[in-house]
């Protein structure tokens, strides 16, 4: 529940700094979801749909977690719904099952694909939402 209040305040947080060969320096300059919206009420499935610059694509995917109260993680990931070789944006989407989880508050993290491992390209979006 500590977690979820810090998350109120914060509604959409970036880690790490973009990579230093761009201009861009907010993580909303790399991913914009439109559903579902902060703090919306979800059951039975999680659809995220949304749009990411390529580079925050790898092989047309992004991870995606599910972070329950209880710290537990449901990992999966995000597709992109058109060509991802490009410096634009490109729609995605992610279907996640949450059939079967009690209600409570869950942060939805979007990852950028970073196959490097080098830190400086992490980057994430987080989104809270309450299961209902």
């Amino acid at each position: 529940m500590k977690n979820f209040i810090i998350a109120l305040t914060l509604v959409f947080v970036a880690c790490g700094t973009p990579p230093k060969d761009t201009k861009l320096k907010n993580v909303s300059d790399f991913i914009v979801v439109h559903t579902p919206q902060p703090f919306e009420k979800v059951t039975g499935t999680i659809v995220i749909k949304g749009e990411a610059r390529g580079n925050y694509f790898f092989e047309a995917d992004f991870p995606v977690e599910v972070v329950l109260e209880n710290g537990e993680v449901i990992n999966h990931y995000a597709m992109a719904d058109d060509e991802w070789m490009t410096e634009e944006f490109v729609p995605f989407t992610s279907t996640i099952d949450i059939s079967g989880l009690e209600p409570q508050d869950v942060i939805i993290k979007l990852h950028r694909n970073n196959p490097s491992d080098n830190r400086e390209n992490d980057m994430v979006m987080e989104l809270p939402v309450t299961i209902d």
